[in-house]
């Protein structure tokens, strides 16, 4: 299990998994979240006991507890594209957001998942560029949505 877990990233009612003897567990959130649950928090939601799977069965309810890279911020996107492209391809970006999400982005206010950031690069391989989407910043963070 990761010793460098912080249980404040948990998002609320975030379904935790208190199967000890899952031979997937040493490789789950849901179980690293319920091994890493402080004291202090009373109530959590967990998986119903009665429905583990049985033997080596992989649990539907499974999600890696690898980490993914989040990239953070669009203001350098083209800093390495000719202007005449990056003009296009900036609205183009601008366009695959609804408004108040983009500027959310923009300001750094919510990171690009590692879809919306696949969908950039492939932007730009559309538009001739090889250069890969340079964002502000990026950080590493479990990927609670799954």
């Amino acid at each position: 299990m990761d010793n460098g877990f912080d249980y404040g990233l948990v998002p609320p009612k975030y379904a935790h998994c208190f199967n000890e003897a899952c031979p997937y567990g040493k490789h789950c959130l849901r179980r690293l979240a319920a091994v890493h649950a402080p004291a202090g928090v009373e109530f959590v939601t967990c998986l119903n006991p009665a429905a583990y799977p049985m033997g080596d069965t992989r649990c539907r309810h499974f999600r890696p507890a690898d980490k993914i890279r989040l990239a953070w911020g669009v203001s350098r996107l083209c800093n390495e594209v000719p202007y005449g492209i990056a003009r296009g391809l900036m609205t183009r970006v601008r366009h695959s957001f609804s408004k108040p999400t983009y500027y959310r982005i923009l300001h750094q206010e919510r990171p690009l998942s590692v879809e919306e950031q696949e969908k950039i690069a492939a932007l730009f391989l559309r538009e001739g560029v090889e250069t890969a989407p340079l964002y502000d910043r990026y950080t590493e963070n479990y990927d609670w949505k799954a």
